[in-house]
């Protein structure tokens, strides 16, 4: 599924997740994509995202022009860097 939208929360999850919450980048359009991703073993400040833009598809995760994660899954995460160790 795409992704398109603004990140309006951030939420830090018990098990260790986090939890992006999107909406439209147009308020007057409707949904564009997913409304929710979780960030697998998410660092911390990335509530810094909130406001932000991104788009995606279904491998990968943009910010401006960066590429900030790989997909795992349907609505799961790995920020880019992430478990490349």
């Amino acid at each position: 599924m795409a992704i398109d939208g603004r990140i309006y929360a951030v939420t830090y999850l018990p098990d260790g997740t986090a939890s992006l919450l999107l909406e439209p980048r147009d308020r007057s359009a409707g949904p564009a994509g997913q409304e929710r991703l979780i960030v697998l073993d998410p660092p911390p400040g990335l509530d810094g995202l909130v406001g932000e833009c991104v788009w995606g598809g279904s491998g990968f995760l943009m910010w401006k022009d960066e590429r900030i994660a790989e997909r795992v899954g349907y609505g799961r995460l790995r920020l880019a860097g992430k478990g490349e160790e």
